[in-house]
This record gives structure tokens, sequence and C-alpha cells, in this order.
């Protein structure tokens, strides 16, 4: 009998209601467990308990900016190989070390080739 592969975790760290509902959907329909966050405290604070397969990170987030947050993922020795994608409209502007910037509006096609290639 073949062991079933694990659930990948994504953690989706978005302000808006709307754009994180939609996240949501999308990955829990590609089989994926999400985790929210609403903001970057939010964000770090799951991180202090989960540490998921990928980040999707707003940039644009209120408490703790996205660029506060990918500064304290980087320096932080058990985070900073989570790879992190930038979801903004501001991409231009994402911090070092993310794995690459999704532009919003996002496109369901990009989102889906950029969250399988950092999580398969």
């Amino acid at each position: 009998m073949q062991a079933r592969p694990k659930t990948k975790i994504v953690l989706v760290v978005e302000d808006d209601a709307d754009v994180q509902l939609m996240l949501h959907e999308f990955l829990v329909s590609e089989g994926y467990h999400v985790l929210l966050a609403s903001n970057g405290q939010e964000a770090l604070t799951v991180l202090q308990h989960v540490r998921p397969h990928l980040v999707l990170l707003d940039l644009m987030l209120p408490i703790l900016s996205g660029w506060e947050v990918m500064a304290a993922i980087g320096t932080d020795p058990m985070l900073r190989d989570i790879p992190v994608v930038v979801l903004s409209a501001y991409v231009d502007q994402a911090p070092q070390g993310v794995a690459c910037s999704v532009s919003k509006p996002i496109s369901i096609s990009d989102l889906r080739a950029v969250v399988r290639l950092h999580c398969e």
C-alpha cells in the first residue's frame, strides 16, 4: 500500500476579505490546506506555531507590512527557507528574498503555476 502524500500548507496573508476568500477557495479546490492571516502580526503569530510550505504575502497590510513580515522571516533561521510569493499591485517594490511575485489583479493560471512550482 502506497502512503498518501501529506497535504501542503499555504499561509495566505491578505487584508482584503474578498481577495482572501477567493484565494482560500481556489487553494482548497486545488487540494491545499490553507491558513489565513489578515495582517502582518497575525502572519508572524501563525509562523510561530506552523511551518507552511508556502506563504502568499500581500505587501500593503495593517499592523505590520509585508516588508516587515519579510524582514522577520529573513532573520529567523527556522523560517527563512520557506518560499514567499508576493501578491501585490506593487510587485516592482517587492522586498529581497521573495521567491517570486504575482501582480494584482491576480491571474488564476499564474497563481496556480507559482503555487505548484513551490509546493510540489
